[in-house]
């Protein structure tokens, strides 16, 4: 991996820094409102704030509240960190009974170290870019890795960094550290890294960001899926082209039964043996999880180069 640097400063040692304890206590001042803690599960807060309602009547008992909680059994494992930090903002009783449950307590920690860490990496200096703090080396990995403790707006603020970034280099090792993570965001910001995939003119740019993204293509929608398979199947280079396949063939078992049909046809038609071979080395990881008819591998393709597909995958 190509890590990103500034120049005249050090990298920092910032996965470590998300894993110790920064602090306990929520970042100072209002994190967010509540409505905009965004994400998939921004229905859920507005269900648990609502759940919450009854108990905040009788604020003089929160006993009421913590049996509340206890009832409601899957709460933790529907909200997100960010969301129950956003929850805990709401109500010091609130807070003070996520941080003494176990199954919140974790959650909750590490959505306030993450947001310690965002605060002091992009505190505003005098004639500083806010954002510099970003580009130390492993920082929007780490990020990347914690998205589920990052608002909405922080991950489009993560995005649009990647997006205005001149150097190629860079820009492609920060899109090579979010992409494993592309899970984590929202549809339209998924969108956006696609479409800067898309842009990038050299070959071997494009096969270093599509092993980025490896994985994460499961993630994706279909028709983001299909996009990335188009671009891969347009590399003219028949060695970046095997390369790209490949780097997209880590994710296969997350693809709709068509693109993973599709994606078997383009390693078919891949002239060099040794490319097919080397392609095919990376979808036996994922095999049993093909459906039938991607499975059936061309008898095109030689068994000889192909140890990783069971034989009784192969059509007579």
């Amino acid at each position: 991996m190509r890590n990103i640097d500034v120049r005249g400063k050090a990298p920092m040692p910032f996965a470590s820094a998300m894993d110790r304890d920064t602090t306990d206590d929520p970042p100072a001042g209002p994190l967010v409102r509540l409505e905009e803690a965004g994400g998939a599960s921004s229905s859920v807060v507005e269900q648990t704030r609502s759940e919450f309602q009854a108990p905040r009547a009788r604020e003089e008992q929160p006993s009421s509240i913590l049996s509340l909680l206890f009832e409601q059994g899957d709460t933790a494992e529907r909200l997100i960190p960010i969301d129950l930090l956003s929850l805990t903002q709401s109500s010091p009783e609130l807070r003070a009974v996520v941080q003494l449950t176990p199954a919140y307590q974790e959650r909750y920690q590490r959505a306030v170290r993450v947001q310690a860490i965002w605060n002091r990496l992009t505190e505003q200096q005098s004639g500083a870019n806010p954002s510099a703090g970003l580009m130390y080396s492993g920082v929007i990995q780490s990020l990347a890795h914690n998205f589920n403790c990052l608002l909405s707006a922080q991950k489009v603020a993560l995005v649009a960094l990647v997006e205005g970034l001149d150097d190629p280099e860079m820009r492609n090792s920060a899109l090579e550290e979010i992409g494993a993570d592309l899970a984590g965001l929202p549809p339209e910001l998924q969108q956006r890294l696609v479409a800067l995939a898309e842009g990038l003119e050299d070959a071997e740019d494009c096969v270093f960001v599509l092993r980025g993204f490896g994985t994460g293509v499961a993630g994706l929608a279909p028709e983001l899926q299909q996009r990335l398979l188009v671009l891969a199947d347009g590399i003219d280079e028949p060695n970046y082209r095997a390369l790209a396949l490949s780097a997209l063939g880590a994710g296969v078992t997350g693809l709709t039964p068509e693109l993973q049909q599709r994606l078997v046809v383009l390693v078919e038609r891949l002239d060099n043996p040794g490319h097919r071979a080397s392609v095919l080395e990376v979808l036996g990881a994922g095999v049993a999880g093909l459906r039938p008819r991607s499975s059936c591998v061309s008898s095109s393709l030689p068994r000889d180069l192909t140890p990783c597909i069971a034989p009784e995958l192969w059509r007579a």
